[in-house]
């Protein structure tokens, strides 16, 4: 640019290296108290900083080509907005639950720093019992949550769909039982795939423990539990379930009675609500819930994970009062005068903490 339209557009634009500090500055006034980047973090390896931005790219990318195959392209060629369209809308909502299974106080997985986050919105959720402050959170990246969610749901209803329609023609004697659990099989496996071989080697996030089932990579920060395997197995078949099975004007069960609605725009945007109800539950009750349980099962954070602060976050470790979780601590819930068990295996109590007073004598008469 010449230096008259430069200096124009730094007058008009400003300091960009400012944003990220005006963001910060002005976040919490608006989107809660925990609108904060988690900072907490030591050099990781250069590869994985590109390689993380690359991927976020990516993503971005897939998730734009995936809005105008399923969005655009139907409603102008049909002035029609698709099931899948809608579906699509809705996969990107998913991430609104990411981190609900933490609610209870187990961090079962935490993400890394280096990719760009705001911190974490959940601990704002009424009723919400783990640790949590300002800056010192499990992290959301936000480039890659929605669109990520997205073009993952849409491979695995696709497969699951494929297997569906496939088993079907080649054995149609095949009982829907063997039939959906072909699908959990095909969908577990493909997820065991996309984080085993993707996303965890590129140091995106990093699971801190895996419940009763045995995991891959035990022990690292590349760990992965196989009860998450088996978890988007169980989610991926219910989600498949749902878009196979359609009426004979090809609704699925959230769908009907919207041949009633005369205007494309209010039928497409009911069909989008729709959807995005039907996957909330689907995503709450076949996993989320289950996930919540598997937070409480307690087991070591490894060692790998604890030596890089930008996976501990502040949640625990070096640099807080907060033991990691081991299968001696107890889950990561802070009690109300902040009293916790620190990395040396000593009980921290406050200054103004009330103690307990000694056990409370049984009566002894009537």
């Amino acid at each position: 640019a010449s230096p008259p339209r430069r200096a124009f557009l730094v007058a008009a634009i400003g300091n960009p290296a400012r944003y990220q500090a005006d963001v910060e500055a002005c976040g919490p006034r608006v989107a809660g108290t925990h609108f904060f980047r988690d900072h907490h973090r030591i050099a990781q390896p250069e590869w994985q900083t590109y390689a993380q931005i690359a991927f976020q790219a990516f993503t971005i990318f897939a998730f734009l080509i995936l809005i105008y195959k399923l969005i655009v392209k139907p409603w102008r060629q049909e002035r029609r907005f698709t099931t899948d369209g809608a579906l699509l809308i809705a996969y990107f909502t998913m991430y609104f639950q990411d981190q609900i299974s933490f609610m209870g106080g187990g961090y079962w997985f935490t993400y890394n720093a280096h990719v760009w986050n705001m911190g974490s919105w959940f601990p704002e959720i009424p009723g919400w019992m783990a640790f949590a402050q300002p800056g010192q959170t499990a992290g959301e990246p936000i480039l890659m949550m929605g669109p990520g969610y997205a073009y993952f749901f849409v491979i695995m209803t696709a497969l699951g769909i494929f297997i569906m329609r496939k088993f079907r023609d080649m054995w149609p004697w095949m009982p829907t039982p063997l039939l959906f659990l072909s699908v959990l099989v095909a969908t577990a496996l493909m997820d065991m795939v996309i984080e085993v071989g993707f996303w965890i080697p590129l140091g995106f996030y990093s699971y801190t423990y895996g419940g009763f089932l045995p995991m891959i990579n035990a022990g690292t920060m590349h760990q992965f539990p196989m009860a998450e395997a088996l978890g988007i197995g169980v989610l991926s078949t219910t989600i498949v379930a749902f878009r196979y099975y359609t009426n004979d004007k090809g609704q699925t069960i959230a769908e009907r009675g919207l041949e009633k609605v005369t205007s494309p725009v209010k039928q497409g945007v009911l069909r989008m609500f729709a959807m995005i109800a039907m996957i909330q539950l689907i995503f709450f009750f076949p996993y989320n819930v289950s996930m919540y349980m598997l937070g409480q099962w307690s087991s070591d954070w490894p060692k790998e994970i604890q030596e890089r602060s930008y996976l501990t976050n502040g949640i625990c470790g070096a640099g807080t009062p907060r033991a990691c979780r081991t299968s001696e601590t107890p889950v990561d819930v802070p009690s109300a005068t902040g009293i916790s068990v620190t990395p040396d295996g000593q009980l921290m109590i406050p200054a103004g903490a009330k103690k307990p007073q000694g056990a409370i004598p049984f009566i002894t008469g009537p």
